[in-house]
């Protein structure tokens, strides 16, 4: 048996995998076999757990990928990346309540967590269901905003300049 060190190096470089597109999920059965017996040999092994969970997201198994989740956070709850991980299988399955509830223990732990407010922000536009959470504003949003609202300002106060000094003397 292969230790995870050699396998993540031969699945990180198999010339096969690099093209997502043409890969078959009998390309990645031949990893996933072997991760399974390094894992069943020593279940700690989080970067074996991720790894297996990247061929299933790969596989597009997002209920497995989910589940595998679970099983690393229970090792190890405060798992940003794999918390990120469990929102994306989540929202692929459509479980955009579940998705949003992962992300906001994501923003949590790290409130500027890109990944975490995108997918919130993605799963709360698609589910159109008002009784989810609303996302967060991030700081881009609330410039924008103001940078608007003083632009109106602006405009406005140069209107009535234009109205009432400007026209009457033409």
């Amino acid at each position: 048996m292969r230790t995870y060190e050699e396998l993540s190096d031969d699945f990180w470089n198999d010339e096969k995998l690099q093209n997502f597109d043409n890969v078959k999920n009998e390309d990645y059965d031949k990893y996933l076999n072997e991760l399974n017996e390094i894992i069943e040999s020593d279940s700690s092994n989080i970067d074996a757990l991720k790894l297996k969970y990247f061929i299933l997201y790969c596989q597009e198994k997002y209920g497995e990928g989910v589940e595998l989740c679970d099983y690393i956070l229970q090792k190890s709850p405060d798992n940003i990346e794999v918390l990120n991980d469990k929102a994306s299988s989540l929202y692929f399955l459509r479980k955009y309540k579940e998705c949003i509830e992962v992300c906001q223990r994501i923003l949590e732990l790290d409130p500027k967590n890109k990944n975490a407010i995108e997918q919130w922000d993605s799963a709360y536009l698609i589910a159109n269901d008002s009784t989810l959470p609303k996302p967060i504003e991030t700081l881009a949003a609330k410039i924008i905003k103001y940078i608007v609202l003083l632009a109106a300002v602006i405009l406005t106060a140069y209107y009535l300049y234009y109205l009432l000094f400007v026209s009457p003397n033409m």
